[in-house]
């Protein structure tokens, strides 16, 4: 699922919490953080995306109260469509 966020604020502390609840929760969990946070290029929107088995621990990562949307990852493609996608340039090498 994607959670959707009007701010960014909202989006990082969400990411931030899930890393959390990971850590804490999820057997064999040792990353860095959880992931990248990403914008909508045409709006104010931010997406996170929430791990599949986020209810499937004992303790359940509650979804915050400022996600605005949820999105199923299987309509992901479809919703993110209008989104423009990030053009990632790549580095020049100079040779010496």
């Amino acid at each position: 699922m994607l959670a959707i966020f009007y701010t960014e604020i909202e989006a990082v502390k969400f990411s931030e919490d899930i890393h959390a609840y990971l850590k804490k929760n999820r057997p064999g969990y040792n990353a860095v953080k959880w992931s990248e946070i990403n914008k909508a290029d045409k709006e104010d929107k931010w997406y996170v995306k929430v791990p599949h088995d986020y209810q499937r621990w004992p303790v359940k990562l509650a979804l915050p109260v400022t996600v605005k949307e949820q999105i199923p990852i299987v309509d992901a493609r479809v919703y993110l469509k209008d989104w423009y996608p990030v053009i990632e340039i790549e580095p020049i090498i100079i040779k010496r």
